[in-house]
C-alpha cells in the first residue's frame, strides 16, 4: 500500500504493486469462484474432514492430520506439479516427527492428495496457499515489461516459477542474510538464479557501530558454512534515542522480559507489535494459552480448543508437538509451564499499560520478536538472551550425524541475529552471552567511554589480540572476571564437571573457576549436563 501510494502521489500511474498472493488471487478468481478459508484449518477440521479414524489413546489421528496440513503447504509452495515429486519427510528435524513421518508416509501422501482434490473441487473452502499454487500451475504471463521481485531471499519455489517463466526485464532483489522463513518452506530466490550480481554494501538504516557487529555476525557464516559474505557500511544516522525496542527470538523470552519491565517500571507504558493478543496463542492453530493453563490444571471443562480438549493432560499434548514439529503449540506450553496460575493476571497486568495502536510512538518501550519487527527500525534495541551464540553454534556443528535441514536451520538462527542486531539505527545493548568477536564477550555501546571513541579506537584494530586489550584499556571489561571470554580448556571442563557433580551452586562454581554466572550455565547446558 505504501509503495502505490508514493507512485500515485508522484503521478506515476503505468506502475502496479502485488504481493505474491494479491497477484495471484487476482488471476485465479478472475476464471475460478473459490471460497477462501478466512483463518487457517485446524487440526481437528483436517482430522474430522478426511474421516481420520479417531485415536483417544495416541492421537494418532490429529499427528496425522497434522503432517497431512504440512504437506499439503509445502507443496503449494513448492514447483512441481504433483505432491508424489516430493518427499515430504525431508522437511522435518525431530527424530520423532520423522519416525512418525517415515511410518505413516503412504496414507499422509494419499490423504494429502484428497485434500488438494476437494479444495480444488470447491467442496472444501480454498487456503491462500493453495490458490498461489493453483496460479502458478497455469502458467501466466504478465503484461509488463519490467517486472521487479523483492524481498527474494524469502520467496517460495512457486512464486519464483512464476517470475522467472516471465518475458519481462526481470530483476530480484534481496538480502541473504535476512532469510528467516525457511520454516514457511520459503527458499533463498537470489542462490536459484544465475542473473548479473550487483550487492549493495551501504546501509542507511544504521552507523557504523551497528554496522561493524553485523559484519562479525556475518562471519560466522563464512567461517561455519563456508558462505558468501560483503563488509558492510554504516551511514551516519541522525542521534536520536525516541523510540526503544526490546527484542526476543521466542514469545515466552519476550513476555518475560515485558513482564519484568513493568514490575521495574511501575507508570510504564509498552507497545508489543502485532498486537499483545497475538502472542498469547499460537498462530497457526490458535490455540490459547488460557487453554493449555486449563490442561495443566485438570479443568477439562473449561477448554474450548477442540485439539487440546482432546489431551487427557499436559504430557499427551507434549508428545504430539513432539511428533508433529507444532513449534507455536510447543511455544505456547512453554509460557504455561513458565508462569502456571500466575499468567492470567500478568497478562492482563499487561494489556493495561499496552497502548493503543495510533499510540504507538507514545510507549516507553516496544517489544517484538524477530519475526514481527523485520522491516522496522528503532533508535535503541534491547536484545534478549535467546538468540544463538558462537559457542552454541560451533557446539551443535560437532554432532557426528548432523544434517543438511538442520544445518540450514542453524544458518537461519545465525540470520535471526543478524536481522535482530539491524533493526537498531544508533544503539543496541547486547546480552553477554551473544559472543560475535570469537573470544571476546561484549556489551555494546560502552557506558564508560563515548561510543564515538570506541569505534574509532576500534578501526585501528587489525587482530584479536589487539582488540582484547583494547577492549581492556576502554574500560568496558570492568569487574568482570579474570577468566571471562576466555575459551574453556579440557581441565577446566573436567574442574567444572566435578563442581556440578558436587552439588556446588552456579555462583560458587563461578567463584571457583573466576567466569561470570551465565558463561557457566551456558557451558553446562553446552555439555549437557542442564537443560
Amino acid at each position: 500500500k505504501e509503495a502505490t501510494r508514493k507512485f500515485r502521489s508522484k503521478a506515476i500511474n503505468n506502475v502496479d504493486v502485488f504481493t505474491a498472493h494479491a497477484l495471484a488471487k487476482k488471476y485465479v478468481f478472475a476464471k475460478n469462484k473459490f471460497n477462501i478459508k478466512s483463518e487457517n484449518y485446524k487440526t481437528f477440521e483436517i482430522a474430522e474432514l478426511l474421516d481420520l479414524i479417531p485415536d483417544s489413546k495416541n492421537h494418532s489421528d490429529l499427528i496425522l492430520a497434522k503432517h497431512i496440513m504440512r504437506f499439503a503447504a509445502y507443496y503449494c509452495n513448492s514447483d512441481v506439479n504433483s505432491p508424489t515429486e516430493l518427499n515430504y519427510v525431508e522437511t522435518l528435524a525431530d527424530p520423532k516427527a520423522i519416525q512418525f513421518a517415515s511410518n505413516f508416509y503412504e496414507t499422509i501422501q494419499e490423504k494429502t492428495v484428497v485434500l488438494l482434490k476437494e479444495m480444488n473441487n470447491r467442496k472444501l473452502d480454498i487456503t491462500h496457499d493453495f490458490y498461489l499454487k493453483k496460479f502458478q500451475l497455469s502458467g501466466p504471463q504478465l503484461p509488463y515489461d519490467y517486472i521487479l521481485f523483492d524481498e527474494g531471499q524469502d520467496a517460495s519455489m512457486a512464486m519464483l516459477n512464476v517470475f522467472l517463466k516471465q518475458e519481462a526485464t526481470k530483476i530480484i532483489v534481496g538480502d541473504s542474510h535476512q532469510q528467516i522463513y525457511g520454516w514457511r518452506f520459503a527458499i533463498n530466490s537470489l542462490e536459484q538464479v544465475s542473473f548479473d550480481s550487483y550487492p549493495l554494501s551501504q546501509s542507511f538504516r544504521f552507523n557504523d557501530q551497528i554496522a561493524y557487529l553485523a559484519n562479525n555476525i556475518l562471519n560466522w557464516k563464512k567461517k561455519y558454512f563456508n558462505q558468501e559474505t560483503i563488509t558492510i557500511k554504516g551511514f551516519p544516522v541522525k542521534k536520536e534515542f525516541i523510540s526503544s525496542a526490546t527484542i526476543a527470538r521466542s514469545n515466552v523470552i519476550l513476555l518475560d522480559a515485558a513482564i519484568k519491565y513493568i514490575q521495574n517500571t511501575p507508570t510504564s507504558s509498552i507497545y508489543f507489535e502485532g498486537n499483545i493478543s497475538s502472542y498469547t496463542y499460537a498462530e497457526e492453530t490458535g490455540t490459547s494459552i488460557y487453554d493449555v493453563l486449563n490442561l495443566m490444571n485438570g479443568n477439562h471443562d473449561l477448554i474450548k480448543d477442540k485439539l487440546v480438549k482432546k489431551m487427557s493432560d499436559l504430557n499427551e499434548l507434549i508428545q504430539y508437538v513432539e511428533k508433529t514439529e507444532d513449534s507455536a503449540i510447543g511455544m505456547v506450553i512453554e509460557i504455561v509451564t513458565k508462569y502456571g496460575n500466575l499468567l492470567p493476571d500478568l497478562i492482563k497486568e499487561l494489556k493495561q499499560r499496552h497502548v493503543r495502536d495510533d499510540y504507538r510512538h507514545e510507549a516507553s518501550m516496544i517489544f517484538s520478536t524477530v519475526h514481527r519487527c523485520k522491516g522496522m527500525e528503532y533508535d535503541t534495541v534491547i536484545l534478549c538472551d535467546d538468540f544463538i551464540t558462537e559457542e552454541t553454534l560451533h557446539e551443535a556443528l560437532k554432532e557426528e550425524e548432523i544434517s543438511e535441514k538442520r544445518k540450514q536451520q542453524l544458518a537461519e538462527e545465525v540470520n535471526i541475529l543478524y536481522v535482530a542486531c539491524t533493526r537498531a539505527k544508533s544503539k543496541l545493548r547486547l546480552p553477554t552471552n551473544i559472543n560475535p568477536f570469537d573470544t571476546i564477550e561484549w556489551e555494546f555501546p560502552g557506558d564508560k567511554v563515548e561510543k564515538t571513541e570506541i569505534i574509532a579506537k576500534l578501526k585501528t584494530v587489525t587482530s584479536m589480540d589487539e582488540l582484547r586489550n583494547m577492549i581492556n584499556q576502554l574500560g568496558l571489561n570492568d569487574n568482570k572476571p579474570a577468566n571471562h571470554g576466555k575459551k574453556w580448556d579440557p581441565e577446566e571442563i573436567k574442574l567444572l564437571k566435578r563442581l556440578y557433580n558436587d552439588k556446588k551452586t552456579i555462583e560458587e562454581i563461578a567463584s571457583q573457576l573466576k567466569r561470570s554466572a551465565i558463561s557457566i550455565e551456558m557451558k553446562l547446558n553446552s555439555i549437557g549436563l542442564t537443560s
